[in-house]
């Protein structure tokens, strides 16, 4: 069963791109790398998160 695959690349509506940080798929993915808690140039972002 392929159906709760995280890493389908069909999805309805908007086109997901995995982040190359967390390799999670998202819509919005420039808006995600630069929040991504994974990205190096975040880690002194990421300690109020």
């Amino acid at each position: 069963t392929k159906a709760k695959t995280t890493k389908a690349k069909t999805t309805k509506g908007k086109e997901k791109t995995p982040c190359q940080y967390c390799e999670k798929p998202y819509v919005f993915i420039d808006k995600h790398e630069k929040n991504c808690k994974k990205n190096p140039e975040n880690e002194s972002i990421a300690i109020k998160a």
